[in-house]
């Protein structure tokens, strides 16, 4: 049996990394004592996709990241062979005889990686470029609110313009600023439509698991557990 899995594993140069950190979290689970066939270099083979994700950054030295990378590589793995395991069965790397990664929410959340991995330098030239365009208004409601952003202070602001007055561009270079200094922005929308003329938007129903017909549902939630992830 070990051996055809050894075989599986000398096939895996083919496949993409994600494909291959699948394949063996369900080894983990359906083959005990598979953990110690996987070198640690073999892991950080399949950790190139990370690797690129820090290139995006810009800013990230990452020929000095690769203990980074490889803790990355490592939570993910763990991540989902918890999710294999169910609710009522709790599988970790240690038992499977690989290092555990070190608790870090850049490393568990994946979503975190992805708002944080966008091409800063690209968004830079764009931010500048784009803030040019602006009229007054738009201006000003601009500094307003990256006055805010910079401040932290929490506010809200409700954007209310006739339709074609610039609205969704205003939003999309607000959220190109934010991110070109590496914060996070999170667009969501009410309606499919909207959503996609945001940069990186989803719907509210799709990121915060609302009830689809909210009229009718009696005590409308929110369904989200302490498992999951926002997804966006």
């Amino acid at each position: 049996m070990i051996g055809i899995w050894i075989q599986l594993l000398k096939r895996q140069h083919c496949q993409t990394p994600h494909m291959i950190r699948e394949l063996f979290c369900y080894h983990f689970i359906v083959l005990p004592g598979f953990g110690p066939l996987i070198s640690l270099e073999k892991i950080q083979r399949i950790s190139e996709d990370f690797k690129k994700q820090l290139e995006r950054q810009g800013d990230v030295d990452v020929e000095h990241s690769s203990d980074l990378i490889f803790n990355k590589c490592l939570s993910v793995l763990e991540d989902a062979v918890l999710s294999l395991g169910g609710r009522t069965v709790i599988h970790t790397l240690k038992e499977y005889e690989l290092p555990q990664p070190i608790t870090s929410i850049h490393f568990e959340n994946r979503e975190y990686v992805k708002e944080t991995s966008y091409d800063t330098v690209a968004l830079k030239d764009a931010v500048r470029k784009n803030e040019a365009s602006l009229n007054d208004e738009q201006q000003e409601v601009y500094n307003k609110i990256i006055t805010s952003v910079d401040a932290n202070d929490g506010r809200i602001f409700f954007l209310d313009a006739p339709g074609g007055t610039g609205k969704t561009f205003l939003i999309n270079l607000l959220l190109a600023k934010v991110r070109s200094i590496q914060g996070i922005a999170l667009p969501v929308a009410s309606s499919g439509i909207a959503a996609t003329l945001l940069e990186g938007g989803r719907t509210a129903h799709a990121a915060f698991k609302l009830t689809l017909n909210l009229i009718t549902a009696e005590t409308p939630i929110c369904n989200i557990s302490k498992a999951i992830l926002l997804k966006f």
